[in-house]
């Protein structure tokens, strides 16, 4: 292997000065030879191995015969030695002489087809013990050599033996094997040959040489799987650099990224693929290895070679998937596969930012492994997720807000607009292997479109392609069938829960159920009322759930103690009988609609608002805290650090820009009505309530004033919540005197 030199430097000498030539003394070989023999490999049973089985290739790639397995026999009780056997040109005595017998010789600096350079590695016979044979087939003679630590230490080569042989020319090395020591010369053989292309043939023990199934593949580079776990592949599993049939973990921390990447997200993910699982090959002499070609040199020059190879191997990756991916037949299956790849639990799950923005169907993002809806409320699409709870056996529906497209997960569409009577139709796709589908789901979704027009563009917008199944195609299933054990429970003791037929119910206010119960008809007491001619406030209720009609969410109904609470803080009496009805009741005959003294909770909820906003002239005061508290555009950190830490009074110029914000600020608050109007902002937050505030305008341009302040105190741009020192939180007094100081010198030094 051709070894990188560095340019020969120039020396100017006086020539009043004598020079003298390093050397050894014959005194100091035997220590010099020691150090060689037994300090140079941190592994001598791999050294061992290694060394001669890469001697052994490169003796078949100098006789043009590199596609030709070596043979290696690992020791045994019976045959306690180990074996390197090549078919390479042999070995003369000189040769033997020469190569064997000196440190530092090697026929193989000049080329890079061959991995030997440094004249070590023949010698590693030493490193394990005292002695090994070296045996030469060459021109139908069979030489015999043993290789010895003689009393002197520095050690001796004695031809033991030659004759004539039908052999085949090479080299065969024979290494004595300790008592104990044969399960680790298997055990580093099967980690060393893992790597070779050319597999060795292998006596003496039968070596698993598999690997992990390659997930992606380039050119001179293969992504494995990594190590399992219940979580997932281990992100911390090696890549490795290949030369020479030598696999070196690359350290990424011995790469010096920061400084060699093209920039910090380049070298963050470099990083992150030195510990990923790559395995990238080096021709011979790419990269510079240690002495005992156990690790590699991280010289300016390895690290260079290696973080060009990773940009490319990057660009390749981005390729593949990026291809793979924009070739789906859908955008559902196009989802499903980016899960595949990007999922927690597969090896590319740590690359997933290489590839954002980058992977589309058809013009259109792919983003992630779901269909989301976003912002669309319940009421206008209600979607729900059917699985197992973590409590109890029965299979429950739950609101959800995305469907994540992956294997066994059926997506089934409420064609019929039941709101009743899904159960038995949904959960034998779950409980059941004889269903619709064949198989048991591992969980369900279930769409409700209750806007068509809605339905219509948000599948139009997101490239909603998915195969769905319509409730009116799935059988409907008697639950005694599907949870017989919960039908058998039910005998001669059994009593019906009356609420079960019950049509009319009122909330228990008094109830002391904990928020975290489960019984959701604990919460209700049986009421009677006349639907048609009573005057009452109901609430609609599915399985016991009030339903929100301004957004279609249902809510646990513990929910309603909290809303009595929150409505208490804009002066709004929770009404103290408070009906609710199931939604059958809303179905067919819907008595409620001919009473015009029913009222709906969220509406009444509603117009209690608009009279109370009216009666204490609030519309204003609501705009203007809206504005500076809510997402106007308005940079509002600096503002509310401003606001709660920075006293007018300590202002030195108290008609400058800094006041006159803090003044116009302060007014748009309106600290006075601060309860008040703060709950009314959460009553509309909590029930999801919109008021119309047509025509209103923020009391004061505050946009203008804060852009006036901020071109004035630029430094006020590092001040906010999330800030070093903690402004508005737990704020040092000496570090707002420091603000308030930087502020009053700005003042004084404009004026």
């Amino acid at each position: 292997m051709i070894t990188q030199t560095k340019d020969p430097a120039t020396l100017k000498q006086s020539e009043d000065f004598k020079s003298y030539k390093f050397g050894i003394k014959a005194e100091g070989l035997s220590h010099i030879f020691n150090v060689l023999r037994n300090q140079l490999y941190s592994d001598k049973t791999l050294a061992v191995v290694r060394e001669y089985s890469c001697n052994a290739f490169d003796a078949h790639v100098e006789a043009g015969r590199g596609d030709e397995p070596i043979e290696i026999t690992l020791p045994t009780r019976m045959n306690p030695n180990f074996h390197v056997r090549d078919f390479g040109l042999g070995l003369s005595e000189k040769d033997i002489q020469d190569i064997y017998a000196n440190y530092g010789e090697s026929t193989k600096r000049n080329t890079n087809a061959q991995i030997g350079q440094l004249g070590l590695g023949c010698k590693s016979g030493f490193a394990y013990g005292d002695n090994f044979v070296i045996i030469s087939y060459q021109n139908g003679c069979k030489t015999t050599y043993n290789a010895f630590i003689d009393p002197s230490q520095v050690g001796q080569i004695s031809k033991m033996s030659s004759e004539k042989t039908k052999e085949r020319d090479g080299i065969e090395i024979v290494i004595p094997v300790k008592d104990g020591d044969a399960d680790n010369f298997v055990d580093k053989a099967q980690d060393l040959f893992k790597f070779w292309n050319v597999k060795p043939i292998v006596k003496g023990a039968k070596l698993d040489l598999s690997r992990k199934a390659v997930v992606l593949r380039g050119e001179g580079w293969v992504l494995r799987g990594g190590t399992e776990s219940r979580y997932g592949y281990r992100a911390s599993d090696n890549s490795y650099a290949i030369m020479g049939n030598i696999a070196y973990p690359i350290e990424e921390y011995s790469c010096d990224f920061s400084a060699k990447a093209t920039d910090d997200d380049d070298a963050a993910i470099l990083r992150s693929m030195a510990s990923s699982g790559l395995e990238i090959q080096f021709d011979i002499g790419e990269l510079e290895i240690s002495a005992s070609r156990e690790a590699l040199q991280y010289t300016d020059y390895t690290q260079k070679q290696i973080i060009k190879k990773l940009q490319k191997v990057r660009k390749e990756m981005v390729e593949q998937v990026t291809k793979n991916l924009t070739n789906a037949p859908s955008m559902y299956e196009a989802k499903k596969t980016y899960g595949q790849v990007f999922d927690y639990g597969s090896p590319l799950y740590r690359f997933s930012s290489l590839f954002k923005g980058k992977v589309e169907y058809k013009g259109k993002p792919v983003g992630s492994d779901s269909f989301t809806l976003g912002d669309i409320e319940h009421k206008d699409i209600a979607l729900k997720e059917y699985a197992h709870p973590n409590r109890g056996y029965k299979v429950r529906g739950n609101e959800n807000y995305s469907i994540k497209c992956i294997e066994n997960r059926p997506i089934v569409l409420n064609d019929c607009g039941m709101r009743s009577g899904i159960l038995n139709r949904i959960a034998p796709l779950i409980e059941m292997g004889d269903n619709h589908i064949g198989e048991k789901a591992h969980k369900v979704y279930f769409i409700t479109p209750h806007n068509k027009k809605v339905w219509a563009k948000w599948k139009k917008d997101n490239n909603f392609d998915a195969p769905v199944i319509k409730l009116s195609e799935l059988p409907a299933v008697k639950m005694a069938l599907i949870y017989p054990q919960a039908a058998s429970s039910k005998g001669s003791g059994y009593v019906k829960n009356a609420k079960h037929t019950t049509k009319v119910f009122e909330y228990d206010f008094a109830s002391t159920n904990a928020r975290w119960h489960t019984t959701k008809s604990d919460w209700w007491n049986c009421g009677e009322i006349d639907l048609e001619k009573d005057s009452y406030v109901y609430v609609k209720m599915d399985k016991f759930k009030p339903i929100n009609p301004l957004n279609g969410r249902e809510v646990d109904p513990c929910q309603i103690k909290h809303w009595k609470e929150t409505l208490a803080l804009a002066g709004i009496e929770m009404p103290k009988k408070l009906v609710g009805l199931k939604v059958k009741t809303f179905e067919g005959k819907n008595p409620v609609a001919k009473n015009k003294k029913a009222v709906e909770l969220f509406s009444y909820i509603t117009e209690e608002l608009k009279n109370i906003i009216k009666s204490k002239s609030l519309e204003q005061k609501l705009f203007d805290r809206n504005y500076l508290l809510g997402h106007n555009g308005v940079k509002q950190d600096w503002m509310m650090a401003v606001h709660n830490n920075i006293n007018w009074e300590d202002l030195a110029d108290r008609n400058g820009d800094m006041a006159l914000f803090k003044l116009k600020f302060n007014t748009m608050m309106h600290g006075c009505d601060q309860k008040l109007i703060d709950g009314i902002r959460e009553i509309c937050n909590e029930f999801s309530i919109e008021l119309k505030q047509d025509g209103l305008k923020p009391t004061h341009d505050i946009s203008s004033e804060a852009e006036k302040v901020m071109n004035k105190y630029e430094m006020l741009e590092f001040v906010g919540g999330s800030w070093k020192y903690g402004w508005g939180h737990s704020f040092l007094e000496n570090c707002k005197k420091q603000v308030v100081n930087y502020i009053n010198v700005i003042d004084i030094c404009s004026k």
